[in-house]
């Protein structure tokens, strides 16, 4: 069976998806309430918390985990809200199922 027919497989990318879309919710409120105190890294997660979720959906697993990586790196490096931290967490952990799967 190939991982991408898999239900463990459908099970976890559902999973990143769904934190995906709870992390892009968290961000837009906060964005709204924090647009003063944001830098630039921060406008730089949505994308590259899309692009991990795009890695993830085209089996491209180790490109998704090297993404959520970097997105905890930036989130752990400043004060505030960690908007898009449990989505690397999820994303990552799809992707490392993935790869188990393989």
């Amino acid at each position: 069976m190939h991982a991408a027919e898999d239900p463990r497989v459908a099970k976890v990318i559902a999973r990143a998806r769904r934190a995906y879309g709870d992390a892009q919710q968290r961000w837009s409120t906060a964005a709204k309430t924090l647009a003063d105190e944001r830098d630039d890294a921060d406008d730089d997660l949505p994308t590259l918390a899309s692009d991990a979720l795009a890695h993830l959906d085209s089996g491209r697993w180790e490109d998704a985990i090297a993404l959520c990586e970097e997105i905890c790196s930036i989130e752990s490096s400043r004060a505030g809200a960690a908007n898009w931290t449990a989505f690397s967490l999820v994303t990552s952990e799809a992707a490392e199922v993935c790869i188990a799967v393989g």
